[in-house]
């Protein structure tokens, strides 16, 4: 899909200056993030420090490549994908909870 955009749904941080996680538990939302093929080769890039192919990211979707483009911007914090915009971690929302949020 030449041209589509895709957007991080995100929440700032909580009071407390921690991460916010909307309501999900830690080990739901990691659980949720592993699931969702969009953020597949991010997460394993951020765990392993392992790059992907430039097969592999050839035949990944426009939303994982713009994932990959930005991988600077992102943050794992107690297994769980956010989001730097500005200074605020935002939550990065898998496919499966989009719609809960």
């Amino acid at each position: 899909m030449v041209g589509e955009e895709y957007e991080i749904l995100g929440v700032d941080a909580d009071d407390t200056g921690g991460p916010n996680s909307w309501g999900f538990s830690i080990e739901y939302l990691v659980v949720a993030q592993d699931k969702d093929r969009d953020l597949e080769i991010l997460l394993k890039w951020m765990r392993t420090q392992e790059e992907p192919s430039h097969k592999d990211l050839y035949l990944e979707s426009n939303a994982s490549k713009a994932y990959w483009i930005n991988r600077e911007a992102f943050e794992l914090i107690d297994g769980v994908l956010y989001v730097m915009e500005d200074s605020d971690k935002k939550l990065v929302f898998p496919a499966s909870l989009r719609e809960q949020a």
